[in-house]
């Protein structure tokens, strides 16, 4: 548990870092990275998330409807974060209410991710939190690199960058440990909040597959990407259970 708190922190934080020593890199093309990383997130969401969610639900039909939930308060939360969450950089004039709603609204989003974290002696078949845990941080390397490149081009100074990089990065470290407290509290605890977060996670890759392709057109390179994200999803999952 703590391992994985520990290097969900340090990959976000070294990715906001690394836009802070590199801070053109909002200028690069993400695209194919972005669907790959949805696919993968995609994957990852129906074979191991969604099962997992079900199997420790007391109601399978409370679970659907948290499903949905998660989906439609992540459309809310989009509202705030204006879509960094699934790679979307804007430019606009400085605004602190703008920025602290931004902040906050990842900041929650990061919190519920890092709960999903859930614990192997709570499911009755072979357990791998590591499938997950890849998955969080292939989804959280570009959503970093898009929260600090939207400030930076929104000329925020830079101790107000590294400061929110700290705490946002601490956010799902903060979630992992919150969700082993809470687990032990309420017994169906980690199926609603891995239900909640299975809406989450299929709004934002199902965006990012729409908003990749607003023509409608096949292209090559984004089908690649679409099945690699989605094959390397299942070879982890076999080869990690």
């Amino acid at each position: 548990m703590y391992w994985s708190a520990l290097l969900l922190f340090s990959c976000s934080l070294l990715a906001g870092m690394f836009v802070l020593i590199k801070p053109d890199i909002h200028k690069v093309n993400f695209k194919f990275v972005l669907v790959f990383s949805g696919a993968f997130l995609f994957s990852s969401t129906i074979l191991h998330l969604l099962p997992e969610a079900f199997e420790l639900s007391q109601n399978h039909f409370t679970s659907g409807c948290m499903v949905l939930l998660g989906f439609y308060f992540q459309m809310f939360i989009e509202f705030f974060s204006e879509g960094v969450e699934h790679g979307h950089i804007h430019i606009h004039k400085p605004n602190q209410l703008r920025s602290i709603s931004l902040i906050i609204a990842l900041s929650i989003h990061a919190l519920l991710e890092g709960m999903i974290i859930s614990h192997g002696d709570m499911i009755d078949h072979a357990h791998n939190n590591d499938t997950l845990l890849i998955g969080l941080i292939v989804h959280k390397v570009p959503e970093t690199i898009a929260l600090i490149s939207v400030l930076i081009v929104n000329n925020i100074s830079r101790s107000k960058i590294i400061t929110v990089l700290v705490l946002f990065s601490a956010a799902s470290p903060v979630g992992v440990l919150m969700s082993n407290y809470f687990h032990h509290q309420y017994v169906h605890f980690t199926g609603v909040v891995m239900s909640l977060v299975a809406g989450n996670f299929l709004y934002i890759a199902t965006t990012i597959f729409f908003e990749s392709n607003p023509d409608h057109k096949i292209q090559a390179q984004r089908v690649i990407s679409l099945l690699l994200g989605g094959v390397t999803a299942i070879a982890l999952q076999y080869l990690l259970m």
